[in-house]
């Protein structure tokens, strides 16, 4: 027999999660391993709130556009990984397609350099890779 649920604008996503999981699970056919993914990245001096959109540099709010925080958030997940610019602007920009890739990421990661880095033409958090991309580090403290 169906069921329904009702969600309110005012419900909070654990609120409406709980809700969900409560009538799943009266049916017995759910899985109960489901788990919230991370809220927030943390790093030296630098904290990425994924659940609010926000960057925080030494706790100061950053103001970041989507393809910004899109792309710090893609690459701090990942420490340490290498990434070419072609696969930014793929992630980014799913369909979109341009032959100017190398210029449009280069502009990107500098603007990005110069909200979250002391010294951009030194960065600490991401790093050129020559001939290849970049890569987000954490920072010893």
């Amino acid at each position: 027999m169906g069921k329904m649920i009702v969600l309110t604008f005012s419900d909070s996503e654990e609120c409406a999660f709980e809700k969900i999981m409560d009538t799943l699970s009266d049916s017995g056919e759910i899985d109960h391993s489901l788990h919230f993914p991370e809220s927030s990245l943390a790093f030296p001096g630098l904290e990425i709130s994924l659940k609010e959109k926000t960057v925080y540099l030494n706790h100061t709010p950053v103001n970041m556009t989507y393809p910004e925080f899109h792309t710090l958030t893609y690459m701090a997940r990942h420490p340490g990984w290498v990434f070419t610019k072609k696969q930014i602007y793929e992630e980014l920009y799913e369909d979109v397609q341009t032959e100017n890739i190398d210029n449009s990421i280069y502009c990107l990661i500098r603007g990005l350099r110069k909200k979250i880095e002391a010294d951009p033409g030194n960065p600490k958090y991401i790093q050129t890779v020559r001939g290849i991309g970049y890569k987000f580090t954490i920072p010893e403290e």
